[in-house]
């Protein structure tokens, strides 16, 4: 007889051996450090592990190639291979091949919570802590208190925002334009006309000037204009006959020693005295007879074309007016002249003049150089100018 032998069967296939998480009960294979389920740590060496509950299982067999899997005993059905452990998906922090449905990197621990995008609310639990005692689990992750999240797959990196736009610096303020003025001629008729505008420095004379080429008390660079902040200045330039400046209706100048003033016609220089009284003259042993003396505070003196002083008038008393009539002091042959024209006023020894309405005006000459306001009027040689700031043109 023939003898017919059996195929031999395949031997069974063990499973690997697996234990028990004490955190969740969950199986995790013996060659794992961390719960795929809920993180846990396990004792890193053989020794350790092997003090943790083992599962006990049976071995599978398989029949046919086509067969099946069998099922764990305790435990659910073991997927296929195609789909219970696909890959492609990487742990957040070791970058070690996971399955989507992983919650937990097997060998680092990480919690991942990118691999489910379309789950529902979870409940993270805390990181199981480490083994004190009897009524607590180890682990090798810090406790953290209970949170709810949203597993998504967000990137973990911050966004980065865009630079914001640098804000444009301010435009310098526009510097204020210095204020133009102008010389204005004031004409015998009462009219008037601009000669010239002053933007910087301005010279007058009768070389410079064609209104002054023809006045013969006009030096031929007699004086200059200049402009200092809101204010305009003159200077004479040494010119042989001055420059005189106006008195203003409401206003005094205070004289001293060699002063020249011009009334109407009339030009005085004025001397300043200390205020004493002399003593009466004597004639041998007889005293001579007199008006009585008076305080002598200062002296006008004429000053005429031949370059001679002419009268002395003494200012004897504490106002002293002059005029063409009804004044103290009287030049009734100048038409110049006003009835009350000027009032000389003694203050504490100090002696001051002003002007009394005149038609003509009462000028004092020019010591070196003076700061004019818009308005101020001047006379050189025997022209008469007011000088004007182009902001006050309309009161003219």
């Amino acid at each position: 007889m023939r003898t017919v032998h059996a195929p031999p069967q395949p031997a069974p296939v063990l499973p690997a051996p697996e234990l028990a998480c004490p955190s969740c009960e969950a199986l995790v294979p013996a060659s794992q450090r961390f719960c795929g389920s809920c993180g846990f740590a396990f004792a890193a060496t053989p020794e350790k592990r092997s003090s943790l509950p083992r599962v006990p299982v049976s071995p599978v067999v398989r029949d046919t190639p086509s067969t099946a899997f069998a099922e764990r005993q305790g435990t659910m059905p073991v997927p296929p291979p195609s789909s219970a452990t696909p890959l492609g998906h990487h742990c957040l922090a070791c970058g070690c091949e996971l399955s989507p449905l992983t919650r937990t990197c097997h060998a680092c621990g990480t919690f991942q919570v990118h691999l489910a995008p379309n789950a529902a609310d979870v409940i993270v639990p805390p990181p199981p802590s480490v083994l004190v005692g009897s009524g607590s689990r180890p682990s090798s992750l810090p406790a953290r208190a209970l949170s709810r999240t949203r597993p998504a797959l967000e990137s973990l990196e911050s966004p980065v925002l865009p630079e914001p736009e640098p804000e444009p610096e301010p435009e310098p303020a526009p510097k204020p334009e210095p204020p133009r003025w102008s010389l204005v001629h004031l004409l015998p008729d009462g009219s008037e006309k601009v000669v010239a505008s002053i933007d910087g420095a301005l010279d007058v004379g009768r070389r410079v000037t064609a209104v002054l080429a023809d006045d013969r008390f006009v030096s031929p660079r007699h004086a200059r204009f200049t402009i200092e902040g809101d204010r305009l200045q003159v200077r004479d330039l040494d010119s042989v006959n001055g420059v005189f400046l106006r008195i203003a209706a409401d206003a005094t100048a205070a004289l001293s020693t060699g002063d020249v003033v011009l009334l109407g016609a009339q030009v005085l220089r004025f001397d300043a005295l200390d205020g004493a009284t002399l003593a009466g003259a004597v004639d041998g042993d007889t005293s001579v007879f007199g008006s009585p003396s008076k305080p002598r505070y200062g002296r006008l003196v004429e000053v005429t074309c031949e370059g001679t002083p002419r009268s002395t008038y003494v200012i004897g008393m504490e106002t002293v007016s002059v005029g063409r009539e009804s004044a103290d002091l009287i030049f009734g042959d100048d038409p110049h002249l006003s009835r009350r024209h000027a009032q000389f006023r003694v203050v504490d020894g100090q002696v001051f003049i002003s002007d009394l309405g005149s038609s003509n005006g009462t000028y004092v000459r020019l010591r070196g150089e003076a700061s004019l306001a818009s308005g101020a009027q001047l006379r050189i040689g025997q022209q008469r100018f007011r000088v004007q700031c182009a902001e006050n043109r309309g009161d003219a």
